[in-house]
């Protein structure tokens, strides 16, 4: 909720300034008396250089300086947004609209349908369970009882192969760090079964446990102390974590760190390790042997991401030599780099995201000029079919697998919320599963994307959103927005922020940089 907050308190800064001229003059005229910031003679040298640090005093962040100081700014902020003429009004009708009910894609894991709703204002989501999809659902975990301040996020979930188990992780108060948790399916309570310290995981199934990654405790603040040696852990169910054994490590680099996964047999564990954002090396164990690890490549000059195993094979989705990624093939008998095979070659112009086994078929999420689509393949990499999707948009939630004869997934557009829809694998047919209760009519409102050149000559896609009949031939309010850290591209997605920005006559505008 913080996140969203700051993006609607920026949306009603925007539109009070916009919207009257006579209020944007008595805007300007508040005055800010910001609170004393003081320095202090903190003087470090990296290479012969000088590098001043005046506020490295605030680094400290449970001194009560630090604690006054946050109080101080915040007084100032809030008393400025108070003022703001159409901030009750925005408010409204932000409230008006978030309050439609929310659904995940339903997916199955033994006899249950689970799917994830939110009624809609709810803080986290709840994660539901039917017998069949025309059942009553019955809440099987909700986050938002975890903690009356409401502060308690759910974070990665995994269900055992039976399963039997529920493991999943909760975040407080927006921090990295997880506790993670069992619950039993069959009887929809917790076990004792509590891991700390957990940071950087999911929960990779394996038997009668899961293989997670964690830290030793910190040393001071957990927020600002230096987390080193990250360790791949199995946990045994029933076990205490102080039992829980080091099934990965690497002693001679603390700074890397480390996450597991295993494949739907639970037969092939893979580590992924890496050093930053981009580059891993990739480690595979057998456990149906119980074999010693396998370094399967020497660098971390690419991104690799495991996808599936078959009786026979192990599969990546990377970049190596494929700067739009490409799906590759690797032969468990001699699984190392240089054996590798292309099963889906990186495409000329599009973006290979993602690839899920569903029903003995390949579904592919390619990125195309920054928006989804999607395509069905045989196991062989051949036979490649497009699934047309409603507009332009992006799809999530894909959810599937490979006894499956159909599949769910979400799509949603800038203007256009979440609508869940079936593709049946062997008709090839894609019809509407649930649909939107939002308040909004799409059809007011108008997405083309057009493309202009950068400074190198580069062409750049950006998407323009704005209400019909808008008369572009004026001028008018335009939020400019984009962000392109960590190679990720922004994708269109139902803002529902930006609609009150959108019915007053501005303009939203995203360029595609990355």
């Amino acid at each position: 909720m913080k996140i969203k907050n700051l993006v609607c308190l920026g949306i009603a800064v925007a539109l009070f300034s916009c919207k009257n001229d006579v209020e944007t003059k008595e805007n300007k005229s508040m005055a800010f008396k910001y609170p004393n910031t003081k320095e202090v003679d903190t003087v470090d040298t990296y290479f012969g250089v000088d590098v001043k640090d005046p506020f490295r005093w605030l680094e400290d962040d449970r001194s009560e300086e630090t604690k006054k100081w946050v109080t101080e700014q915040n007084k100032v902020t809030f008393d400025y947004l108070s003022k703001l003429p159409m901030r009750d009004a925005i408010k409204d009708r932000l409230k008006e609209l978030w309050n439609y009910p929310k659904y995940s894609s339903p997916f199955k894991r033994g006899d249950y349908y689970y799917f994830y709703k939110n009624d809609g204002l709810q803080n986290q989501y709840v994660l539901y369970r039917q017998k069949s999809l025309n059942d009553s659902a019955m809440v099987f975990l909700d986050p938002n009882k975890l903690n009356e301040k409401g502060t308690s996020a759910l974070g990665s979930t995994s269900f055992s192969k039976d399963a039997r188990y529920f493991a999943y992780a909760i975040n407080e108060a927006g921090s990295d760090w997880a506790t993670i948790y069992v619950r039993d399916t069959e009887t929809g309570k917790d076990l004792e079964d509590k891991l700390e310290w957990v940071k950087f995981s999911g929960m990779a199934w394996a038997g009668n446990g899961f293989y997670y990654s964690r830290y030793e405790e910190p040393k001071g603040s957990e927020l600002s102390a230096q987390n080193e040696y990250h360790k791949v852990y199995f946990h045994k169910i029933g076990e205490p974590q102080s039992k829980d054994q080091i099934a990965f490590e690497q002693k001679d680099y603390p700074k890397r760190y480390f996450f597991a996964t295993t494949s739907e047999d639970e037969k092939h564990l893979i580590v992924n390790g890496t050093e930053g954002t981009h580059g891993s090396q990739l480690f595979y164990k057998n456990l149906a042997t119980n074999s010693e690890f396998l370094q399967l490549n020497d660098n971390f000059d690419w991104d690799h991401q495991f996808v599936e195993a078959s009786s026979s094979n192990l599969y990546f989705l990377t970049n190596k030599n494929a700067p739009n990624y490409k799906l590759v093939s690797v032969g468990l008998r001699h699984p190392v780099d240089g054996n590798w095979k292309d099963l889906i070659e990186q495409h000329e112009k599009n973006v290979l995201e993602g690839v899920s086994f569903i029903g003995e078929k390949m579904f592919c999420t390619y990125l195309s000029d920054a928006y989804h689509r999607l395509y069905q393949f045989e196991l062989d990499g051949k036979g490649k079919k497009e699934i047309t999707l409603p507009s332009i948009g992006s799809v999530s939630g894909l959810a599937g697998r490979k006894e499956d004869n159909v599949f769910y997934f979400s799509f949603t557009s800038f203007t256009n919320p979440s609508t869940i829809y079936k593709f049946d694998i062997p008709s090839g047919q894609l019809e509407v599963y649930r649909e939107t209760e939002a308040k909004i009519n799409p059809d007011d409102f108008i997405t083309e994307q057009i493309f202009y050149k950068s400074k190198d000559g580069t062409k750049v896609p950006m998407f323009l959103v704005y209400k019909k009949g808008l008369d572009r031939s004026t001028p008018h309010p335009t939020y400019l927005y984009s962000y392109g850290g960590f190679n990720i591209s922004l994708n269109p997605r139902f803002r529902i922020t930006m609609l009150p920005f959108l019915e007053n006559g501005g303009v939203f505008a995203m360029p595609n940089i990355r």
